[in-house]
């Protein structure tokens, strides 16, 4: 059960993970300095959280 459990939160920050690279490379065109810097904070956060995962398996 904890496994298909850490299987949807995998495929939810997947998701978030491939958004937040898709808006950082449309921001970069536009060199929008804080928001793609908030947006790499948000990858920071999302890749922490693919390792807790990881180390949960």
């Amino acid at each position: 059960h904890q496994y298909r459990d850490l299987e949807v939160e995998y495929e939810s920050l997947l998701f978030q993970y491939n958004c937040a690279r898709a808006d950082i490379n449309r921001l970069q065109n536009y060199e929008d300095v804080q928001s793609v810097q908030n947006l790499q904070n948000n990858l920071d956060q999302i890749q922490r959280n693919f390792r807790r995962i990881l180390e949960q398996l």
